[in-house]
């Protein structure tokens, strides 16, 4: 059997649940837009400055963030392919910086507890290396005194305070005695950690709704720190907006596996291994471009198969398949090469290898979360009309003569037409069995709620073709 493929992969059936609550404060948007996060330049107008920046101009982005900066960077590689998408900038700035107390372990008084037993030998030294204890390299001064022919030890001083000790770490030195790490350096220091900032930035942003935020930063914490905040807004947790887009910058697979222990249930990220020859702006800014180009043509497109254009890849950094195939289990999206060494995007996927909870997840597809956020942006715009104009909720089969009157069955079929649609565009499929599961019923509990429950099924992308063809002669 030959099987001819867009990926050397098998797609299971996805399954996602998007929750709306539209009321007359539903505002959303259908427009996609993309956030550009990175540094301004010292003695830029923005440096310094946070909050949503609307692109316009790449002449006005270099005035106001520099023309060195990573945010200008990756504008100007996404603005070659993509010149329509809405983009906005911000600064990463924590609105809120915190002082926190840091040590290296190094030793700064010790308790000595010395031998009362004389001994043959005389223990005193300098630069004696004591055992035990959480850090490394410490050694000591020891004296002693004679006693009947024999030597007791007298004091011990710190020679060298090595590093990684704890306060309370216990360390021995053979015929002198235990030593007790009193205290250790300590400095205070203020700042915040790569997840916080990316907190503190984002919170400045509101509730607007992101479909792409992009950007070179892409510690563990940075990685957490977005997850934290975009599962905690409406928009993310409601209606699944929000994919983050970076890249991880490695000279060896080996390093990019240990490094994909960051993101292991980042189900809202997408990670691409960059090489060591590329830079990592020009690659987000040219990966987000694509991306954000197809998934407006339809969210339903596989996110596959793109050339990169930003550089040539030497021949040391190229990668096998085996190896891009162990990358992409790891939960990167993989890029390969061509002869000359050209860059292409072959897979996308969702960084997320495993949920919250530890468990295996069936769908990786970047293409999901895009067209569930499709449907849920389409649903809210089909239903808001009853919330956001005065309508009196009766029961079905009672005759509505006023245009101020609706009835369950009325919002059912606004429902089942708004799924006939998204059929008809490609996002969905099956709506006999949509029909068939659709529930539209007033709440008895909450007064003037109406409750709907669906079920709908996404279109999958054509990824591979298994051919089983004999020929005879």
């Amino acid at each position: 059997m030959a099987i001819i493929s867009g990926t050397p992969t098998s797609y299971t059936r996805p399954g996602v649940t998007v929750n709306l609550n539209i009321n007359d404060s539903s505002t959303g948007s259908n427009e996609f837009l993309v956030l550009v996060m990175g540094n301004a330049t010292s003695g830029t107008t923005m440096y310094g400055k946070t909050g949503p920046y609307l692109f316009t101009t790449l002449d006005q982005l270099a005035t106001d963030f520099g023309k060195t900066s990573d945010i200008y960077t990756i504008i100007e590689q996404y603005q070659l392919t993509d010149s329509s998408t809405s983009l906005y900038a911000i600064n990463l700035i924590a609105t809120n910086e915190s002082t926190s107390t840091v040590s290296n372990g190094n030793i700064k008084s010790i308790t000595a507890n010395l031998n009362s037993t004389a001994s043959a030998s005389d223990p005193a030294g300098t630069g004696i290396t004591a055992t035990g204890g959480s850090g490394t390299g410490a050694t000591f001064d020891v004296t002693s005194t004679p006693s009947a022919s024999k030597f007791l030890p007298a004091s011990v001083a710190i020679n060298n305070p090595g590093t990684g000790y704890k306060v309370g770490d216990t360390l021995t030195i053979t015929g002198v005695g235990t030593l007790t790490v009193a205290t250790v350096d300590e400095t205070t220091i203020t700042g915040v950690t790569d997840d916080v900032l990316m907190e503190q930035t984002l919170a400045t942003v509101g509730d607007i709704e992101f479909d792409l935020v992009i950007g070179t930063l892409s510690s563990a914490a940075a990685i957490q720190g977005w997850q934290t905040y975009a599962e905690k807004t409406w928009s993310a947790t409601s209606e699944l907006y929000g994919i983050y887009i970076t890249a991880k910058q490695a000279a060896s697979a080996n390093a990019f596996i240990t490094a994909a222990g960051d993101f292991t249930s980042a189900d809202k990220t997408v990670v691409f291994p960059c090489p060591m020859s590329l830079s990592p702006a020009r690659l987000i800014g040219q990966a987000a471009a694509e991306i954000a180009t197809r998934t407006q043509i339809s969210p339903s497109l596989p996110l596959r198969s793109w050339a990169l254009g930003i550089g040539v890849v030497p021949l040391a950094e190229r990668m096998p398949q085996s190896v891009l195939d162990t990358l992409f289990a790891n939960g990167y999206s993989t890029i390969s090469y061509d002869r000359a060494g050209n860059p292409t995007i072959q897979r996308t996927r969702i960084a997320a290898t495993l949920s919250s909870t530890g468990d295996a997840i069936n769908d990786t597809s970047l293409e999901t979360p895009f067209q569930s956020a499709y449907a849920a942006k389409y649903f809210r715009t089909q239903l808001t009309p009853y919330t956001s104009s005065p309508h009196i909720l009766v029961d079905d089969g009672l005759e509505t003569p006023s245009i101020y009157m609706t009835s369950p069955s009325a919002v059912k079929g606004t429902m089942v037409h708004a799924y006939q649609d998204l059929v008809d565009l490609g996002v969905c499929t099956d709506i006999k069995s949509f029909t068939a599961s659709l529930a539209v019923e007033k709440d008895t509990q909450v007064i003037g709620r109406l409750n709907i429950q669906a079920s709908g099924t996404l279109t999958w992308g054509l990824n591979q073709i298994a051919l089983n063809l004999s020929l005879s002669k």
